[in-house]
């Protein structure tokens, strides 16, 4: 009897799979642009909402372009000493040297008000402030001849609050009053030198003048006062 013995192998092949990743990576570049403000071209005003008055604002909205300009007059004490009384300016004029800024001012040594629309602080005048400057031909300490007056007109009648301030400016040394409907003593508010600063509220009716007046203290020179007179029907927020 032959045995016959079958030899079975078995070949296992094992198969490796070789998995490839490819990792792609994306890489973001974030620009950053800083912004310089450009000190070339006009700058761009606007004006207060209904029911306020700024007179800087108003003035830098459209240059001072007119006088009366709205509720606003521009104006100068002709009345000799501690006597008042209120003449326009007639005469308009750019600035030779402040950029984009105009000028009322009927000549050398007459009292004058203007506003910085430029970029730069310029005779104690920071951008964006309107300065009245009193006439060169002041006389004594303190008294009212040729003095600046930037006068509001009253159009309706209600209690005004009425916020004023004035600053340092120039190097020259003047003096504010606060006037009403033309009476300077005793109603008119006596601020003395500058800087100061009040707020006052009162009832108007139309027609009523208040007059922010700043007069020379005595020196003549460098008079230039930034000045903030804003008046709000009812109260200023």
């Amino acid at each position: 009897t032959t045995t016959t013995t079958t030899s079975t192998t078995t070949t296992t092949t094992t198969s490796t799979t070789s998995t490839t990743t490819t990792s792609t990576t994306t890489s973001t570049t974030t620009s950053t642009t800083t912004s310089t403000t450009t000190t070339t071209g006009p700058r761009v005003f606007t004006t207060p909402a209904l029911g306020i008055r700024d007179a800087a604002a108003d003035f830098l909205y459209n240059g001072g372009s007119t006088n009366p300009n709205g509720a606003w007059s521009y104006g100068c004490n002709v009345g000799g000493g501690n006597a008042y009384s209120f003449q326009p300016i007639a005469t308009r004029a750019a600035l030779s040297d402040v950029q984009f800024s105009f000028i009322w001012s009927d000549g050398t040594g007459t009292c004058s008000m203007w506003a910085n629309a430029g970029y730069s602080t310029q005779y104690g005048i920071a951008p964006g402030e309107l300065a009245l400057h009193p006439g060169a031909t002041s006389g004594p300490a303190d008294d009212l001849t040729q003095a600046a007056i930037l006068r509001f007109t009253v159009t309706t009648a209600a209690s005004y609050q009425i916020k004023v301030a004035v600053g340092a400016g120039d190097i020259g040394t003047t003096h504010a009053w606060v006037v009403f409907n033309n009476q300077v003593a005793p109603q008119a508010l006596d601020m003395g030198t500058s800087p100061g600063s009040n707020t006052i509220q009162s009832l108007f009716n139309p027609g009523d003048t208040i007059d922010l007046v700043i007069g020379s203290a005595g020196d003549l020179l460098s008079d230039n006062t930034p000045v903030q007179f804003i008046i709000c029907i009812g109260a200023c927020a």
